[in-house]
């Protein structure tokens, strides 16, 4: 079962949504730039998804860290509608834990982040930073 997503600071000019469980777009949980989410994924709660609101021309890196399983993470755009079926627009699924997207936005709006149990229980810390190229 994936425990509720904790959240260390809050960046100015930003609200993320308090801990809590998303598993898809419609219930993602606001995150912020600066932010490092620490939650769980697993075999029955495959999913832990994020959104955070960018702007055209912005460098995204989000990254994960964690132990056991093997968790990915992928990245939606704003045209997204569900993380089973839609086409993610960057992944990183290497064996393992340490994931990252490191990409330039281009189209502003609010994306989505997707942390993915692939097999077995994960803890991971997901960070996320933005910044002007």
């Amino acid at each position: 079962m994936t425990t509720n997503a904790s959240i260390s600071s809050v960046p100015t000019g930003c609200t993320p949504d308090p801990s809590g469980e998303s598993d898809n777009i419609t219930d993602a949980l606001i995150v912020c730039s600066g932010q490092t989410v620490s939650a769980q994924v697993d075999d029955l709660d495959f999913d832990d998804v994020f959104k955070i609101l960018l702007e055209l021309g912005q460098q995204l890196t989000i990254s994960t860290s964690g132990s056991g399983g093997d968790a990915d993470l992928y990245l939606y755009p704003p045209d997204a509608t569900d993380v089973m079926t839609d086409i993610p627009y960057a992944a990183s699924t290497s064996l393992g834990n340490s994931e990252s997207i490191r990409v330039t936005i281009p189209a502003g709006g609010y994306w989505f982040v997707d942390v993915f149990s692939f097999s077995g229980s994960t803890d991971y810390d997901l960070t996320i930073s933005l910044s002007t190229p």
